[in-house]
């Protein structure tokens, strides 16, 4: 390890060496390997899979995947017609895992008919193509719950799986509680803030998600989060929106779950083209996000915040005042945030620099009098921040994003 030299002392930054950044990935992966533990695997073994594929080899594959992360009940076919008959007559499956290209008839399909009947299954799209993949709409209106790509790696899929276990054990809590409601009002409430976590919680599995795509942007959701909720204190913002706020920073770029993954790592500059589709992620997260009444005060910060004071912003072209409050918060924050970042095509800039750059994007990107009392905020608690960005950090077992940041 060692310390960069600069014209002065606070300019130093730690940096890794590549052999130890080599190592904490292996470290990294061995811990991964390790989460499961012995409770949790023996939890895993009580739930009952459906796995749906037309080739034998892909199932053999999700089946020993299965067992390895201690689920040992599956059922399997390469037949989605029979697949939906033992679902018919058979009501004690978990969840289902199907392939989306198959025959005779498609996994969109094959779910079109279970929800016909069947509405608490918990479901998962695979698919071998990129570019074949169900729409957004259609995952929408048959609340499949998790669509990934096959890899050869079954992290992702594993994180759905995992979503889908904790879901059934809160939606098993869920009904207990309706049960116990009619007597105690306070179970009411209790079952309400149960209800909002489980949401969250498969919100924040899309987060996750997208966060395993790019790591460049791993932390970034926390530190954008962190960013607003410093704003909004400075605006004296009610506990409600202070609450929203840290959502809104955390969920506001879900809608890259539908990015394809070649533009999110490219390393290069987008094309006209490539810009367009990452633009549709403001809508995507909207879409994902805006039916739950629990989370109204949320939607806006997924939708506008790439919006411009200036009006010449996406997806709406809102200016001024009309863009939402949360809105102009989270974008001054992920603006900031991305600034003092690494990405894939810049190198960060210093906490001055990037503070001059939003003043000079004030009144045409930015809000003047938010971005003012951005800089107060940051100014007023700055040693705090850079704790919490070290925390972000280490939370998210990337010690090597300390590196990322420059402290002055």
């Amino acid at each position: 390890m060692r310390i960069g030299s600069g014209t002065s002392q606070q300019e130093n930054k730690l940096e890794l060496t590549e052999e130890e950044r080599r190592e904490a990935v292996a470290n990294v992966e061995k811990i991964e390997a390790k989460a499961l533990s012995e409770e949790v695997m023996k939890n895993n073994s009580t739930y009952r899979v459906l796995i749906v594929d037309d080739n034998d080899g892909a199932l053999d594959t999700m089946q020993i995947n299965l067992r390895n992360i201690g689920i040992d009940k599956v059922t399997r076919t390469t037949n989605p017609v029979e697949a939906l008959e033992m679902i018919k007559s058979n009501d004690s499956f978990d969840i289902l895992i199907t392939d989306y290209l198959m025959t005779p008839i498609n996994g969109d399909e094959l779910v079109s008919e279970i929800r016909k009947t069947n509405f608490s299954l918990f479901i998962i799209i695979v698919t071998g193509y990129s570019d074949r993949k169900p729409p957004l709409e259609t995952v929408a209106s048959l609340n499949i719950q998790g669509y990934c790509q096959k890899t050869d790696k079954m992290d992702e899929l594993n994180v759905w799986i995992q979503s889908g276990i904790k879901s059934i054990e809160q939606n098993k809590r869920i009904r207990q509680l309706y049960a116990e409601a009619k007597s105690y009002s306070e179970e009411v409430e209790k079952l309400h803030s149960e209800l909002e976590h489980n949401y969250y919680e498969v919100i924040d599995t899309l987060r996750k998600v997208v966060d395993a795509k790019d790591t460049y942007t791993r932390g970034h959701a926390d530190r954008v989060a962190m960013f607003s909720v410093y704003l909004g204190k400075q605006i004296n913002l009610s506990e409600e929106m202070l609450k929203a706020l840290k959502i809104g920073g955390l969920f506001h770029d879900i809608g890259k779950i539908g990015i394809r993954d070649e533009i999110l790592k490219k390393e290069t500059q987008l094309t006209n083209e490539e810009y367009e589709h990452i633009k549709k992620h403001a809508l995507i997260g909207h879409s994902l996000i805006y039916n739950n009444k629990m989370f109204d005060k949320v939607v806006p910060a997924i939708r506008n915040h790439h919006e411009r004071y200036d009006g010449n912003g996406y997806p709406d072209r809102l200016s001024g005042e009309n863009i939402p409050l949360i809105a102009r918060i989270v974008a001054i924050a992920d603006a900031f945030d991305a600034m003092t970042s690494r990405r894939n095509y810049n190198d960060p800039k210093t906490f001055i620099n990037a503070k001059e750059e939003l003043k000079k994007n004030a009144s045409t990107q930015f809000d003047t009098i938010l971005v003012d009392k951005f800089i107060e905020a940051f100014n007023s608690n700055q040693k705090q921040i850079e704790e919490e960005i070290t925390k972000i950090a280490n939370e998210n077992l990337l010690n090597d994003q300390l590196s990322l940041h420059k402290v002055i």
